[in-house]
């Protein structure tokens, strides 16, 4: 992805992406860390309930020179309740969602298993969107835990694209899903066009 604030931008894409996944698994911090409006200092170890949806901005630029030059996102981030009794809820703020990041917890392997309900939830509500995988808190386990990680999400979701390790405390991964979001919206709009 490359970010050319000289050049000017070809198009310009907004959408409202939608970030899913069972309580605790760093939704929230995860989103915190490509939110404009956020840094790093503003992490937090303390689980804080989410009710309802917590909405943030990104803006980025992605270049596609075979499809005729940068594209500027505008990316509307809603970061979905996980809790039980929600459904009503959750339901209405899927509406118009045109992709979603689904995230898992690296310390608890259930929510790993469970990506794949949320990944159907979306699908169920607005059709085939591009989705994208993430399993966080990647800096609680052990490094020779990583690829059995990387490979239980592959086999719970039956999918064999990239599944992202991230870590929203250190940093470690924490814009990748939303870049690769970025590419995935682009490319769609610019086959769209041509």
């Amino acid at each position: 992805m490359a970010e050319n604030d000289g050049q000017e931008c070809t198009r310009e894409i907004i959408k409202k992406i939608g970030v899913l996944g069972e309580p605790e698994v760093g939704k929230n911090e995860l989103v915190k860390f490509v939110d404009e409006s956020k840094s790093m200092n503003d992490f937090s170890d303390h689980y804080v309930n989410a009710i309802g949806v917590g909405v943030y901005k990104r803006t980025s630029k992605v270049e596609l020179p075979k499809h005729g030059g940068l594209y500027k996102l505008k990316f509307m981030l809603w970061d979905m309740t996980g809790q039980q009794g929600f459904d009503d809820i959750r339901k209405t703020y899927c509406e118009a969602a045109e992709g979603a990041i689904v995230v898992g917890d690296s310390t608890r392997t259930e929510t790993i298993d469970a990506m794949p309900k949320w990944a159907n939830y979306l699908t169920e509500k607005v059709g085939e969107v591009p989705i994208v995988f993430a399993v966080n808190k990647i800096d609680l386990v052990e490094q020779e835990r990583h690829q059995e990680l990387r490979e239980r999400a592959r086999k719970a979701i039956g999918y064999s694209g990239r599944i992202f390790l991230t870590s929203a405390k250190t940093g470690k991964n924490a814009s990748e899903p939303f870049k690769c979001m970025d590419r995935k919206i682009a490319e769609d709009m610019a086959k769209r066009y041509e």
